[in-house]
C-alpha cells in the first residue's frame, strides 16, 4: 500500500528548530510544525493517513518513505549555478517532518498542536530516500509505502 501526501509548505531545518537552550522550539519552528499538522489534518490527508494506520501491522510491515523537497530555482541554486546554502542539508529537513508525520505524541493533541498522523514510532522506517528538486514554489511530497517486513 502506498499513499502520497503533498504539503504546500517550505522545508524547515532542524538547525533552526530550537532556541539556544536546546529545550524550547523557536517561534518559527512552532509555526512551521503547526502548519504541517494542520495540513495533515486536511480531509484528503486525514483519509490517507487513516488507511495507512489501519493496514499497517508492526509485526508484519515496515515503512518505505520518499521525501521530495521542492524549492524555487532562485533558492535552490545560486546565480552562478551551484546549489545554494539556502536550500538546507537534506538530513536536516528530514527529521522534523518525519516526527510530525509519524510520532504518537502528536496523535491525540488538538489542532494546530496535533493531527491524526500515523501514530507509530519512526523506527519502522527501514528505507528513506530524500531529494531536492526545482519547483514553481516551495512544496514537500511525502510518499509513504507499507512493505512486508520479511519479503519472500
Amino acid at each position: 500500500m502506498r499513499r502520497l501526501i503533498t504539503l504546500k509548505l517550505k522545508p524547515f531545518s532542524i538547525n533552526a528548530m530550537f532556541c539556544r537552550d536546546k529545550r524550547h522550539k523557536t517561534i518559527e519552528a512552532q509555526e512551521w510544525s503547526a502548519s504541517i499538522l494542520v495540513a495533515l489534518a486536511l480531509k484528503e490527508n486525514k483519509k490517507k493517513l487513516k488507511e495507512l494506520r489501519q493496514y499497517f501491522d508492526p509485526k508484519k510491515h515496515v515503512y518505505k518513505v520518499d521525501l521530495t523537497f521542492f524549492y524555487p530555482k532562485h533558492v535552490l541554486h545560486t546565480k552562478e549555478g551551484p546549489i545554494s546554502a539556502r536550500a538546507h542539508d537534506l538530513s536536516n529537513v528530514e527529521k522534523p517532518l518525519i516526527d510530525l508525520v509519524f510520532l504518537p505524541m502528536f496523535y491525540d493533541r488538538p489542532s494546530p498542536y496535533g493531527a491524526k498522523n500515523l501514530n507509530i514510532d519512526d523506527k519502522y522506517i527501514t528505507h528513506l530516500v530524500s531529494k531536492k528538486r526545482i519547483g514553481k514554489c516551495f512544496k514537500i511530497k511525502v510518499s509513504l509505502q507499507i512493505k512486508a517486513l520479511n519479503p519472500k
